[in-house]
């Protein structure tokens, strides 16, 4: 095994079925299927008080050939967050290649909600094989749901992505970094993340926070002097959904696009602190 995949999961009955089919059929850059073998699928489904548990059954029995492993816990109140589920699933994937003395194994982890590219793992393992130590995938909105939204948030939207472009492409020429040069993008964000073992325990492992623990495991470490891509071809597809799982997140910051369009308040105008964007 080189690579294991970390998803909390709570409440999402209806969200895992794209998800694991996209985890069952990963291939590599020449378009074959991945050696099952090659990787793993952990689900670690917390505090759920929906079918999320009886869903993930089923698509295990369906998907035979993907190692998918479920876990279920329920956590203290003052646990029941997505910080503390991917601190546990992180440390666990950890503790699995320490077990297998295999410090340069990758942890990879998405949402419940997205739905990674077919080459999602190799795009990760080939960036690392370049010589870093994480990787940051590019976080698309689903086409389909993008398409959905109301003119005035979708043109919000493409604003916001236009922005950060931008502001990446000035930083690349006045800070330019050899390991991650332009093209790149700002997000290191917990529906595409991947670091090496290795760098996870440099790094400390991920600390404990009720939202954004995964910006905090980037800072952690990019502070330890790990090597960091923001990579353009790890790409990962996401829902639009206005109420989210962790706050500050990308269901917020469509949210606060759609109160924006509604009032019909400029786009500079920001009363309110602006939620994370994560696209």
């Amino acid at each position: 095994m080189r690579s294991c995949v970390v998803v909390p999961a709570r409440n999402e009955e209806a969200t895992l079925a794209p998800l694991i089919s996209a985890l069952a059929r990963q291939r590599d850059l020449r378009g074959m299927l991945l050696d099952a073998a090659s990787y793993e699928v952990v689900l670690l489904l917390n505090n759920c008080t929906d079918r999320t548990a009886e869903v993930a059954r089923e698509l295990q029995q369906s998907y035979p050939r993907l190692r998918l492993h479920l876990a279920e816990v329920s956590f203290p109140p003052d646990e029941a967050h997505v910080g503390r589920a991917r601190q546990a699933l992180f440390d666990a994937a950890f503790d699995r290649f320490q077990f297998l003395d295999r410090p340069a194994g990758l942890i990879l982890t998405t949402d419940a909600d997205s739905r990674p590219a077919a080459d999602w793992i190799a795009q990760n393992e080939a960036e690392i094989a370049e010589g870093v130590d994480g990787v940051g995938g590019r976080i698309l909105l689903e086409p389909a749901e993008q398409a959905t939204l109301p003119k005035g948030v979708r043109r919000l939207f493409l604003l916001d992505i236009g922005y950060r472009r931008a502001l990446e492409e000035l930083r690349s020429l006045y800070a330019p970094e050899a390991h991650d040069p332009f093209p790149r993008h700002h997000q290191h964000f917990g529906a595409s993340l991947a670091v090496t073992a290795a760098a996870y325990a440099k790094a400390g492992g991920m600390p404990l926070k009720r939202s954004s623990e995964d910006v905090a495991l980037y800072r952690a470490m990019v502070e330890s002097g790990a090597r960091f891509r923001h990579s353009d071809r790890v790409r990962v597809f996401t829902s639009g959904r206005m109420i989210g799982r962790a706050e500050g997140g990308l269901a917020d910051a469509i949210g606060w696009w759609h109160a924006r369009a509604r009032d019909g308040a400029p786009a500079w105008w920001n009363p309110q602190p602006q939620p994370r964007l994560a696209s």
